[in-house]
Protein backbone atom coordinates (compact mmCIF):
# COMPACT_ATOMS: atom_id res chain seq x y z
CA UNK A 1 0.00 0.00 0.00
CA UNK A 2 1.08 3.54 -0.76
CA UNK A 3 -0.16 6.45 1.35
CA UNK A 4 -1.82 9.23 -0.66
CA UNK A 5 -1.82 12.95 0.12
CA UNK A 6 -5.39 14.28 -0.22
CA UNK A 7 -6.61 17.86 -0.58
CA UNK A 8 -9.35 18.87 1.91
CA UNK A 9 -11.09 22.21 2.58
CA UNK A 10 -8.78 22.75 5.57
CA UNK A 11 -5.48 21.55 4.09
CA UNK A 12 -3.65 18.35 3.23
CA UNK A 13 -4.67 15.00 4.67
CA UNK A 14 -3.41 11.44 4.18
CA UNK A 15 -5.30 8.38 3.01
CA UNK A 16 -3.75 5.00 3.73
CA UNK A 17 -5.17 1.51 3.53
CA UNK A 18 -8.67 2.75 2.93
CA UNK A 19 -8.76 5.09 5.92
CA UNK A 20 -8.10 8.78 6.46
CA UNK A 21 -5.34 9.55 8.94
CA UNK A 22 -6.54 13.13 9.52
CA UNK A 23 -9.90 14.92 9.58
CA UNK A 24 -11.45 15.27 6.13
CA UNK A 25 -12.46 18.87 6.93
CA UNK A 26 -9.68 20.37 9.08
CA UNK A 27 -6.66 18.03 9.21
CA UNK A 28 -4.57 20.17 11.59
CA UNK A 29 -7.27 20.81 14.19
CA UNK A 30 -7.04 17.56 16.21
CA UNK A 31 -3.20 17.36 16.22
CA UNK A 32 -2.94 21.02 17.28
CA UNK A 33 -5.41 20.47 20.10
CA UNK A 34 -3.54 17.36 21.26
CA UNK A 35 -0.28 19.33 21.27
CA UNK A 36 -1.82 22.24 23.21
CA UNK A 37 -3.51 20.06 25.79
CA UNK A 38 -0.68 17.59 26.41
CA UNK A 39 0.46 17.50 30.04
CA UNK A 40 4.22 18.07 29.86
CA UNK A 41 5.98 18.76 33.18
CA UNK A 42 9.69 19.73 33.19
CA UNK A 43 12.25 17.05 32.28
CA UNK A 44 9.79 15.00 30.22
CA UNK A 45 10.46 12.76 27.25
CA UNK A 46 7.52 13.23 24.88
CA UNK A 47 7.03 10.17 22.67
CA UNK A 48 5.23 11.48 19.60
CA UNK A 49 3.57 8.62 17.75
CA UNK A 50 3.41 8.89 13.94
CA UNK A 51 3.95 12.66 13.39
CA UNK A 52 3.24 12.18 9.68
CA UNK A 53 2.76 15.67 8.09
CA UNK A 54 4.02 17.40 11.24
CA UNK A 55 0.74 19.00 12.32
CA UNK A 56 1.05 19.99 15.98
CA UNK A 57 4.81 19.43 16.19
CA UNK A 58 5.70 23.14 16.25
CA UNK A 59 3.13 23.75 18.99
CA UNK A 60 4.48 20.80 20.97
CA UNK A 61 8.07 21.99 20.62
CA UNK A 62 7.15 25.55 21.58
CA UNK A 63 5.53 24.26 24.80
CA UNK A 64 8.45 22.08 25.90
CA UNK A 65 9.57 23.00 29.42
CA UNK A 66 13.20 22.86 30.56
CA UNK A 67 15.01 19.55 30.26
CA UNK A 68 12.41 18.08 27.89
CA UNK A 69 12.60 16.72 24.35
CA UNK A 70 10.44 15.06 21.70
CA UNK A 71 11.12 11.54 20.45
CA UNK A 72 9.07 11.26 17.24
CA UNK A 73 8.60 7.64 16.18
CA UNK A 74 7.15 6.03 13.08
CA UNK A 75 6.78 2.27 12.75
CA UNK A 76 5.46 2.19 9.17
CA UNK A 77 8.13 2.56 6.50
CA UNK A 78 5.76 3.99 3.87
CA UNK A 79 4.41 6.60 6.29
CA UNK A 80 7.96 7.56 7.29
CA UNK A 81 8.93 8.15 3.67
CA UNK A 82 5.88 10.36 3.19
CA UNK A 83 6.58 12.23 6.41
CA UNK A 84 10.17 13.01 5.48
CA UNK A 85 9.06 14.38 2.12
CA UNK A 86 6.13 16.46 3.40
CA UNK A 87 6.76 17.56 6.99
CA UNK A 88 8.50 20.97 7.42
CA UNK A 89 12.27 20.44 7.31
CA UNK A 90 12.96 23.12 9.96
CA UNK A 91 10.61 21.33 12.35
CA UNK A 92 12.24 17.93 11.86
CA UNK A 93 15.66 19.50 12.43
CA UNK A 94 14.66 21.20 15.69
CA UNK A 95 17.47 20.70 18.27
CA UNK A 96 15.09 19.18 20.82
CA UNK A 97 13.49 16.70 18.47
CA UNK A 98 14.72 13.34 17.19
CA UNK A 99 12.81 11.39 14.55
CA UNK A 100 13.29 7.62 14.17
CA UNK A 101 11.67 4.81 12.24
CA UNK A 102 11.94 1.27 13.46
CA UNK A 103 9.87 -1.82 14.10
CA UNK A 104 12.19 -2.73 16.97
CA UNK A 105 11.32 -1.25 20.34
CA UNK A 106 14.74 -2.18 21.86
CA UNK A 107 16.45 -0.33 18.98
CA UNK A 108 14.46 2.80 19.71
CA UNK A 109 15.03 2.53 23.46
CA UNK A 110 18.78 2.34 22.90
CA UNK A 111 18.65 5.84 21.40
CA UNK A 112 17.01 7.51 24.41
CA UNK A 113 20.22 7.98 26.47
CA UNK A 114 21.60 10.02 23.56
CA UNK A 115 18.59 12.33 23.42
CA UNK A 116 19.09 16.04 24.24
CA UNK A 117 17.97 16.61 27.82
CA UNK A 118 18.59 13.07 29.04
CA UNK A 119 18.11 11.95 31.79
CA UNK A 120 14.37 12.64 31.83
CA UNK A 121 12.13 12.07 34.82
CA UNK A 122 8.98 10.93 33.05
CA UNK A 123 7.43 9.93 29.69
CA UNK A 124 4.33 11.26 27.97
CA UNK A 125 2.80 9.65 24.87
CA UNK A 126 1.22 12.09 22.38
CA UNK A 127 -0.49 11.02 19.14
CA UNK A 128 -0.57 13.62 16.35
CA UNK A 129 -2.12 11.59 13.54
CA UNK A 130 -4.30 8.58 12.83
CA UNK A 131 -1.11 6.74 11.98
CA UNK A 132 -0.73 6.11 15.70
CA UNK A 133 -3.91 4.00 15.64
CA UNK A 134 -2.43 1.66 13.04
CA UNK A 135 0.05 0.36 15.63
CA UNK A 136 -1.50 1.48 18.89
CA UNK A 137 -0.08 -1.40 20.97
CA UNK A 138 3.41 -0.78 19.59
CA UNK A 139 3.47 2.87 20.64
CA UNK A 140 1.88 2.13 24.02
CA UNK A 141 4.49 -0.56 24.72
CA UNK A 142 7.27 1.78 23.58
CA UNK A 143 6.11 4.51 25.97
CA UNK A 144 5.76 2.02 28.83
CA UNK A 145 9.21 0.54 28.27
CA UNK A 146 10.72 4.02 27.92
CA UNK A 147 9.24 4.76 31.33
CA UNK A 148 10.79 1.55 32.67
CA UNK A 149 14.15 2.57 31.20
CA UNK A 150 13.99 5.92 32.98
CA UNK A 151 12.88 4.25 36.21
CA UNK A 152 15.91 1.95 36.06
CA UNK A 153 18.14 4.92 35.35
CA UNK A 154 16.88 6.79 38.41
CA UNK A 155 17.06 3.67 40.58
CA UNK A 156 20.68 3.37 39.49
CA UNK A 157 21.12 7.04 40.29
CA UNK A 158 19.74 6.43 43.78
CA UNK A 159 22.23 3.59 44.15
CA UNK A 160 25.03 5.92 43.07
CA UNK A 161 23.86 8.63 45.44
CA UNK A 162 24.03 6.18 48.29
CA UNK A 163 27.09 4.14 47.34
CA UNK A 164 28.94 5.94 44.52
CA UNK A 165 31.46 7.62 46.76
CA UNK A 166 32.39 4.26 48.30
CA UNK A 167 32.58 2.61 44.89
CA UNK A 168 35.20 5.10 43.74
CA UNK A 169 37.26 4.89 46.92
CA UNK A 170 37.16 1.08 46.86
CA UNK A 171 38.18 1.10 43.21
CA UNK A 172 41.29 3.18 43.88
CA UNK A 173 42.22 1.05 46.89
CA UNK A 174 41.76 -2.20 44.97
CA UNK A 175 43.59 -0.72 42.00
CA UNK A 176 46.71 -0.45 44.18
CA UNK A 177 46.46 -4.22 44.75
CA UNK A 178 45.90 -5.09 41.10
CA UNK A 179 49.60 -5.80 40.32
CA UNK A 180 49.62 -8.53 42.99
CA UNK A 181 46.42 -10.19 41.76
CA UNK A 182 45.84 -13.18 39.48
CA UNK A 183 44.17 -12.73 36.07
CA UNK A 184 40.74 -14.27 35.66
CA UNK A 185 40.99 -17.73 34.04
CA UNK A 186 39.01 -16.65 30.98
CA UNK A 187 37.66 -19.46 28.76
CA UNK A 188 39.76 -22.02 30.62
CA UNK A 189 37.66 -23.84 33.22
CA UNK A 190 37.35 -27.30 31.67
CA UNK A 191 34.42 -28.65 33.68
CA UNK A 192 30.78 -27.62 34.24
CA UNK A 193 30.49 -24.53 36.42
CA UNK A 194 27.91 -24.36 39.19
CA UNK A 195 26.91 -20.85 40.30
CA UNK A 196 25.56 -21.00 43.85
CA UNK A 197 23.43 -18.16 45.18
CA UNK A 198 22.14 -18.02 48.76
CA UNK A 199 18.42 -18.36 47.99
CA UNK A 200 16.37 -21.07 49.74
CA UNK A 201 16.69 -23.43 46.75
CA UNK A 202 20.38 -23.87 47.57
CA UNK A 203 19.44 -26.00 50.58
CA UNK A 204 17.68 -28.60 48.44
CA UNK A 205 20.66 -28.79 46.09
CA UNK A 206 23.39 -29.27 48.72
CA UNK A 207 23.34 -33.07 48.76
CA UNK A 208 23.45 -33.27 44.96
CA UNK A 209 26.27 -30.72 44.79
CA UNK A 210 28.22 -32.75 47.36
CA UNK A 211 27.60 -35.97 45.43
CA UNK A 212 28.99 -34.52 42.18
CA UNK A 213 31.51 -32.13 43.76
CA UNK A 214 34.56 -33.43 41.92
CA UNK A 215 32.91 -33.01 38.54
CA UNK A 216 31.98 -29.36 39.14
CA UNK A 217 33.72 -26.01 39.36
CA UNK A 218 31.72 -24.33 42.13
CA UNK A 219 31.53 -20.53 41.95
CA UNK A 220 29.80 -19.26 45.09
CA UNK A 221 28.14 -15.90 45.53
CA UNK A 222 29.57 -14.22 48.62
CA UNK A 223 26.61 -14.89 50.95
CA UNK A 224 26.37 -18.52 49.79
CA UNK A 225 29.88 -19.33 51.03
CA UNK A 226 28.94 -20.12 54.67
CA UNK A 227 26.02 -22.29 53.52
CA UNK A 228 28.32 -24.38 51.34
CA UNK A 229 31.09 -24.47 53.95
CA UNK A 230 28.69 -25.74 56.63
CA UNK A 231 27.91 -28.71 54.35
CA UNK A 232 31.58 -29.45 53.77
CA UNK A 233 31.57 -28.04 50.24
CA UNK A 234 34.60 -25.91 49.47
CA UNK A 235 33.98 -23.66 46.44
CA UNK A 236 36.59 -23.26 43.75
CA UNK A 237 36.04 -19.50 43.84
CA UNK A 238 33.83 -16.87 45.48
CA UNK A 239 32.34 -13.88 43.66
CA UNK A 240 32.41 -10.64 45.68
CA UNK A 241 30.81 -7.41 44.49
CA UNK A 242 29.49 -5.82 47.69
CA UNK A 243 31.08 -2.48 48.63
CA UNK A 244 29.95 -2.26 52.26
CA UNK A 245 31.19 -3.60 55.58
CA UNK A 246 28.36 -6.03 56.23
CA UNK A 247 29.54 -8.51 53.59
CA UNK A 248 32.53 -9.42 55.78
CA UNK A 249 30.09 -11.33 58.00
CA UNK A 250 29.76 -13.93 55.24
CA UNK A 251 33.42 -14.83 55.73
CA UNK A 252 33.51 -15.28 59.52
CA UNK A 253 35.51 -18.38 60.40
CA UNK A 254 36.92 -18.70 56.87
CA UNK A 255 39.80 -16.23 57.06
CA UNK A 256 42.45 -18.94 56.58
CA UNK A 257 40.58 -20.91 53.92
CA UNK A 258 42.54 -19.36 51.02
CA UNK A 259 39.59 -19.85 48.69
CA UNK A 260 40.17 -17.87 45.46
CA UNK A 261 38.12 -14.71 45.07
CA UNK A 262 36.68 -13.15 41.90
CA UNK A 263 36.25 -9.54 43.03
CA UNK A 264 34.72 -6.47 41.48
CA UNK A 265 37.20 -3.60 41.54
CA UNK A 266 34.55 -1.64 43.50
CA UNK A 267 34.12 -4.33 46.20
CA UNK A 268 35.12 -3.69 49.80
CA UNK A 269 38.92 -4.28 49.97
CA UNK A 270 38.89 -5.86 53.43
CA UNK A 271 36.24 -8.35 52.34
CA UNK A 272 38.21 -9.18 49.20
CA UNK A 273 41.31 -9.94 51.27
CA UNK A 274 39.47 -11.71 54.10
CA UNK A 275 39.85 -15.27 52.81
CA UNK A 276 43.60 -14.86 52.32
CA UNK A 277 43.72 -16.58 48.94
CA UNK A 278 44.43 -15.44 45.37
CA UNK A 279 42.28 -12.59 44.06
CA UNK A 280 41.20 -12.11 40.45
CA UNK A 281 39.67 -8.71 39.73
CA UNK A 282 37.02 -7.74 37.21
CA UNK A 283 35.24 -4.45 36.63
CA UNK A 284 31.53 -3.81 36.29
CA UNK A 285 31.38 -0.25 34.97
CA UNK A 286 28.86 1.02 37.52
CA UNK A 287 28.52 4.36 35.73
CA UNK A 288 29.36 6.05 32.45
CA UNK A 289 32.40 7.71 34.00
CA UNK A 290 35.33 9.56 32.45
CA UNK A 291 37.77 8.27 35.04
CA UNK A 292 36.84 4.68 34.16
CA UNK A 293 37.47 5.55 30.51
CA UNK A 294 40.92 6.84 31.47
CA UNK A 295 41.59 3.62 33.34
CA UNK A 296 40.61 1.54 30.30
CA UNK A 297 42.50 3.74 27.84
CA UNK A 298 45.64 3.32 29.97
CA UNK A 299 45.28 -0.45 29.62
CA UNK A 300 44.85 -0.88 33.38
CA UNK A 301 41.22 -1.99 33.65
CA UNK A 302 40.69 -5.70 34.38
CA UNK A 303 38.17 -7.87 32.56
CA UNK A 304 34.91 -5.93 32.17
CA UNK A 305 31.36 -7.19 32.62
CA UNK A 306 28.08 -5.25 32.33
CA UNK A 307 26.82 -3.49 35.47
CA UNK A 308 24.21 -6.05 36.56
CA UNK A 309 23.64 -4.85 40.13
CA UNK A 310 23.34 -8.31 41.70
CA UNK A 311 26.12 -10.63 42.79
CA UNK A 312 24.09 -13.54 41.40
CA UNK A 313 23.88 -12.04 37.92
CA UNK A 314 27.53 -10.99 38.06
CA UNK A 315 28.55 -14.54 39.05
CA UNK A 316 26.64 -16.02 36.12
CA UNK A 317 28.30 -13.59 33.74
CA UNK A 318 31.72 -14.47 35.16
CA UNK A 319 30.97 -18.19 34.92
CA UNK A 320 30.11 -17.84 31.23
CA UNK A 321 33.33 -15.89 30.69
CA UNK A 322 35.66 -18.35 32.44
CA UNK A 323 34.00 -21.53 31.12
CA UNK A 324 35.94 -23.36 28.45
CA UNK A 325 34.09 -23.75 25.12
CA UNK A 326 31.33 -26.31 25.41
CA UNK A 327 31.15 -26.36 29.20
CA UNK A 328 27.68 -25.71 30.68
CA UNK A 329 26.87 -23.30 33.50
CA UNK A 330 24.38 -24.41 36.16
CA UNK A 331 22.51 -22.11 38.56
CA UNK A 332 21.10 -22.85 42.01
CA UNK A 333 20.06 -20.48 44.79
CA UNK A 334 19.22 -17.66 42.36
CA UNK A 335 15.58 -17.47 43.44
CA UNK A 336 14.78 -13.71 43.43
CA UNK A 337 11.99 -14.60 45.84
CA UNK A 338 11.46 -16.57 49.04
CA UNK A 339 8.82 -18.50 50.96
CA UNK A 340 7.29 -16.81 53.99
CA UNK A 341 9.31 -18.88 56.42
CA UNK A 342 12.80 -17.81 55.29
CA UNK A 343 14.44 -15.34 52.90
CA UNK A 344 17.71 -17.26 52.39
CA UNK A 345 19.19 -20.71 52.73
CA UNK A 346 19.93 -21.63 56.34
CA UNK A 347 23.46 -20.64 57.26
CA UNK A 348 23.44 -17.51 55.11
CA UNK A 349 24.31 -14.31 57.04
CA UNK A 350 20.71 -13.03 56.97
CA UNK A 351 19.40 -16.20 58.64
CA UNK A 352 22.24 -16.38 61.16
CA UNK A 353 21.62 -12.80 62.24
CA UNK A 354 17.92 -13.56 62.73
CA UNK A 355 18.82 -16.45 65.00
CA UNK A 356 21.29 -14.38 67.01
CA UNK A 357 18.78 -11.55 67.46
CA UNK A 358 15.94 -13.88 68.47
CA UNK A 359 14.58 -13.55 72.01
CA UNK A 360 11.57 -14.61 74.02
CA UNK A 361 9.60 -11.58 72.87
CA UNK A 362 11.20 -11.50 69.41
CA UNK A 363 11.02 -15.01 67.94
CA UNK A 364 12.63 -15.96 64.67
CA UNK A 365 10.45 -14.97 61.75
CA UNK A 366 10.51 -13.33 58.37
CA UNK A 367 7.07 -11.73 58.30
CA UNK A 368 8.59 -8.25 58.08
CA UNK A 369 10.33 -9.23 54.82
CA UNK A 370 7.45 -11.30 53.47
CA UNK A 371 4.82 -8.62 54.03
CA UNK A 372 6.84 -5.41 53.84
CA UNK A 373 5.64 -2.55 51.70
CA UNK A 374 6.14 -3.46 48.04
CA UNK A 375 6.25 -7.20 48.74
CA UNK A 376 3.83 -9.24 46.66
CA UNK A 377 2.94 -12.90 46.06
CA UNK A 378 4.16 -14.74 42.98
CA UNK A 379 4.01 -18.29 41.67
CA UNK A 380 7.30 -20.15 41.90
CA UNK A 381 8.64 -22.67 39.41
CA UNK A 382 7.44 -25.53 41.67
CA UNK A 383 3.91 -24.12 41.79
CA UNK A 384 4.19 -22.84 45.35
CA UNK A 385 3.42 -19.27 46.31
CA UNK A 386 6.51 -17.21 47.11
CA UNK A 387 7.09 -13.59 48.05
CA UNK A 388 9.03 -11.11 45.97
CA UNK A 389 9.43 -7.35 45.66
CA UNK A 390 10.22 -4.86 42.87
CA UNK A 391 13.97 -5.12 43.43
CA UNK A 392 14.09 -8.92 43.38
CA UNK A 393 11.65 -9.29 40.49
CA UNK A 394 13.58 -6.59 38.63
CA UNK A 395 16.75 -8.65 38.95
CA UNK A 396 14.85 -11.71 37.70
CA UNK A 397 13.67 -9.76 34.67
CA UNK A 398 17.21 -8.55 34.04
CA UNK A 399 18.48 -12.13 34.34
CA UNK A 400 16.05 -13.27 31.64
CA UNK A 401 16.86 -10.32 29.38
CA UNK A 402 20.61 -10.88 29.78
CA UNK A 403 20.85 -14.68 29.68
CA UNK A 404 17.72 -16.29 28.18
CA UNK A 405 19.34 -16.54 24.73
CA UNK A 406 22.64 -17.91 26.04
CA UNK A 407 23.19 -21.56 25.23
CA UNK A 408 24.52 -24.02 27.79
CA UNK A 409 22.96 -22.24 30.79
CA UNK A 410 20.65 -24.25 33.07
CA UNK A 411 18.43 -23.51 36.05
CA UNK A 412 18.97 -26.33 38.55
CA UNK A 413 17.08 -24.76 41.44
CA UNK A 414 13.81 -26.38 42.45
CA UNK A 415 12.18 -23.27 43.94
CA UNK A 416 12.04 -19.56 43.27
CA UNK A 417 10.90 -17.52 40.30
CA UNK A 418 11.38 -18.98 36.78
CA UNK A 419 14.58 -17.61 35.25
CA UNK A 420 13.67 -17.92 31.59
CA UNK A 421 16.34 -20.56 30.89
CA UNK A 422 16.05 -24.38 30.55
CA UNK A 423 15.51 -26.28 33.80
CA UNK A 424 17.33 -29.49 34.67
CA UNK A 425 18.76 -31.37 37.61
CA UNK A 426 22.51 -31.19 38.17
CA UNK A 427 22.89 -34.92 37.51
CA UNK A 428 20.98 -34.61 34.22
CA UNK A 429 23.25 -31.85 32.94
CA UNK A 430 26.37 -33.77 33.94
CA UNK A 431 25.11 -36.95 32.26
CA UNK A 432 24.39 -35.08 29.03
CA UNK A 433 27.77 -33.35 29.21
CA UNK A 434 29.63 -36.64 29.70
CA UNK A 435 27.80 -38.25 26.78
CA UNK A 436 28.40 -35.32 24.45
CA UNK A 437 32.00 -34.51 25.30
CA UNK A 438 34.18 -35.19 22.26
CA UNK A 439 37.50 -36.98 22.49
CA UNK A 440 39.06 -34.13 20.49
CA UNK A 441 37.93 -31.54 23.01
CA UNK A 442 39.09 -33.68 25.92
CA UNK A 443 42.52 -34.01 24.31
CA UNK A 444 42.78 -30.30 23.62
CA UNK A 445 42.01 -29.32 27.18
CA UNK A 446 41.59 -25.67 28.01
CA UNK A 447 44.34 -23.11 27.61
CA UNK A 448 44.93 -20.78 30.52
CA UNK A 449 44.33 -17.10 30.00
CA UNK A 450 47.41 -15.31 28.75
CA UNK A 451 46.39 -12.00 30.28
CA UNK A 452 48.74 -10.29 32.68
CA UNK A 453 48.05 -7.87 35.49
CA UNK A 454 49.29 -4.29 35.10
CA UNK A 455 52.70 -3.43 36.48
CA UNK A 456 53.17 -1.64 39.78
CA UNK A 457 54.77 1.29 37.94
CA UNK A 458 51.78 1.75 35.63
CA UNK A 459 49.30 1.68 38.52
CA UNK A 460 51.37 4.10 40.60
CA UNK A 461 51.60 6.45 37.63
CA UNK A 462 47.81 6.43 37.14
CA UNK A 463 47.14 7.11 40.82
CA UNK A 464 49.75 9.87 40.88
CA UNK A 465 48.23 11.53 37.81
CA UNK A 466 44.78 11.48 39.40
CA UNK A 467 46.21 13.00 42.54
CA UNK A 468 47.84 15.80 40.53
CA UNK A 469 44.52 16.49 38.80
CA UNK A 470 42.85 16.87 42.19
CA UNK A 471 45.55 19.21 43.46
CA UNK A 472 45.19 21.39 40.36
CA UNK A 473 41.40 21.51 40.75
CA UNK A 474 41.70 22.40 44.43
CA UNK A 475 44.02 25.27 43.54
CA UNK A 476 41.47 26.57 41.01
CA UNK A 477 38.58 26.27 43.47
CA UNK A 478 40.47 28.08 46.24
CA UNK A 479 41.84 30.83 43.99
CA UNK A 480 45.46 29.70 44.25
CA UNK A 481 45.41 29.12 40.50
CA UNK A 482 43.73 31.42 38.02
CA UNK A 483 41.10 29.46 36.08
CA UNK A 484 37.86 30.48 34.38
CA UNK A 485 34.56 28.85 35.28
CA UNK A 486 34.47 26.93 31.99
CA UNK A 487 37.89 25.45 32.71
CA UNK A 488 36.82 24.43 36.22
CA UNK A 489 33.64 22.85 34.89
CA UNK A 490 35.62 20.92 32.28
CA UNK A 491 37.93 19.59 35.01
CA UNK A 492 34.93 18.58 37.11
CA UNK A 493 33.47 16.63 34.19
CA UNK A 494 36.75 14.72 33.88
CA UNK A 495 37.05 14.09 37.63
CA UNK A 496 33.55 12.68 37.83
CA UNK A 497 34.22 10.40 40.80
CA UNK A 498 34.03 13.60 42.85
CA UNK A 499 30.33 14.03 42.11
CA UNK A 500 28.84 10.84 40.66
CA UNK A 501 27.07 10.46 44.01
CA UNK A 502 25.54 13.94 43.78
CA UNK A 503 21.83 13.93 42.88
CA UNK A 504 22.62 16.58 40.26
CA UNK A 505 25.82 15.00 38.96
CA UNK A 506 24.52 15.16 35.38
CA UNK A 507 24.66 18.97 35.67
CA UNK A 508 28.43 19.11 36.30
CA UNK A 509 29.03 20.96 33.04
CA UNK A 510 26.74 23.72 34.35
CA UNK A 511 28.16 23.72 37.90
CA UNK A 512 27.42 26.79 40.01
CA UNK A 513 28.40 27.91 43.51
CA UNK A 514 26.65 25.21 45.53
CA UNK A 515 27.87 22.39 43.27
CA UNK A 516 31.42 23.77 43.35
CA UNK A 517 31.40 23.99 47.14
CA UNK A 518 30.33 20.38 47.47
CA UNK A 519 32.94 19.30 44.93
CA UNK A 520 35.59 21.21 46.87
CA UNK A 521 34.86 19.08 49.96
CA UNK A 522 35.07 15.89 47.89
CA UNK A 523 38.47 16.91 46.56
CA UNK A 524 39.90 16.78 50.09
CA UNK A 525 38.28 13.41 50.80
CA UNK A 526 39.68 11.75 47.68
CA UNK A 527 43.05 13.45 48.04
CA UNK A 528 43.49 11.70 51.39
CA UNK A 529 42.80 8.32 49.77
CA UNK A 530 45.12 8.87 46.80
CA UNK A 531 47.87 10.35 48.96
CA UNK A 532 47.87 7.26 51.19
CA UNK A 533 48.04 5.04 48.12
CA UNK A 534 50.90 7.10 46.69
CA UNK A 535 53.02 6.99 49.84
Amino acid sequence: MTPLVVETPGGLSVSYGGRSLYSSRDPARTPERAAREADIPPETLVVCASPLLGYGLDTLLARLPSGSAVLAVERDEALMALSLSRAPRETLEHPRLRYYRSESIPAILSLIPRMPGFPFRRVRLVSLSGGADLHRDFYAELAALAGDLLSRHWRNRLTLIRFGRGYARNLFRNLARLPDSTPLPLASVGKPILVAGSGPSLERALSEIARHRERLFVLACDTALPVLAASGIRPDAVAVVESQFWIERAFHGLALSRIPVFADLTARPRAVARLGGPVSYFLSAYADARYLDRLANAGLAPHAIPPLGSVGLAAVRLALDVAAPGEPVLCVGLDFSHPIESTHARGAPACVEREIAAARLAPIGFADSSFAEGSSPARGKDGREVRTDPTLSGYRDLFEAEFSRVGGLFDCGETGLPLGIPRARISEVLARQAAGRSALYAAQGAAQSAAECPSREAIDRFISEERERLIALRAALTGERAAGIDEVRAELVELDYLHLHFPDSHRASEATGDFLNRARAEVEWFLKTLTLLSS
